[in-house]
């Protein structure tokens, strides 16, 4: 086996409103990162609705690799996505990352950030270690962007560094450190601006007995503007 990584992409048909002819599709970026560092599989397919999700995720993970992470791309907002409501969602990777090993999520649709506790609760025990969310409403490419900026750098964490927390904030202060923090990364549900101080949240569940899923986005966001951000 020439990969001990996986990156599973997972994305929901985006509508006209997207794109004129409905074939907007965030795997041209996710390919080309894998083609700047080559060190992880990457594999792509879609869903309709809760159903297809649910067959798609199980058949990504028959993969024989020795480590998954997650891409969910799709319209959304607040607790659900288009055809699929949010808990189901976080349910049934949680169910999965308990025989897989699933490191990381990102959630790719507006506003399921806000949902903190579902964040929480579908991360216990369960072998995911960090998950990421948008808090505002975000436009497609800086999504999309984002979504790219976490894997790159949050795959090549150390592995045997994954039972610490402070690493693992360190890495996403490495991810987003050329973000301003006062500058605006999308919008609320009033259409008024969200800083990217305010725009995410960060979920991280160190490996180790006893280690729990916490929110950690004002401590990343504390480290950033202390420019922390070297390993």
């Amino acid at each position: 086996m020439e990969h001990k990584a996986a990156l599973i992409v997972l994305e929901r048909p985006w509508g006209y409103e997207t794109s004129p002819n409905n074939k907007a599709s965030v795997l041209p970026f996710f390919q080309g990162l894998q083609q700047l560092n080559g060190n992880f599989g990457l594999f792509h397919t879609h869903f309709y609705d809760k159903q297809s999700f649910e067959i798609a995720l199980d058949e990504m993970l028959a993969l024989e690799y020795d480590t998954f992470y997650l891409y969910i791309a799709c319209h959304g907002f607040g607790r659900t996505l288009d055809a699929l409501h949010l808990t189901s969602l976080l349910r049934e990777i949680n169910q999965q990352a308990k025989k897989k090993n699933i490191v990381g999520v990102v959630l790719g649709s507006c506003l399921l950030g806000e949902n903190i506790q579902e964040f929480l609760d579908y991360s216990e025990n369960s072998n995911i270690v960090w998950k990421v969310g948008f808090k505002c409403v975000i436009n497609w490419l800086e999504g999309t962007f984002l979504a790219i900026k976490t894997f790159d750098t949050l795959m090549n964490a150390q592995h045997a560094r994954l039972n610490n927390r402070d690493y693992i904030l360190k890495k996403f202060a490495l991810a987003y450190k050329d973000y301003r923090l006062d500058a605006a990364l999308g919008k609320d549900r009033d259409d008024q601006p969200v800083p990217f101080e305010d725009s995410l949240t960060v979920v991280v569940q160190p490996r180790g007995k006893g280690k729990r899923a916490q929110d950690m986005s004002n401590n990343l966001f504390s480290m950033l503007s202390a420019n922390i951000s070297e390993l």
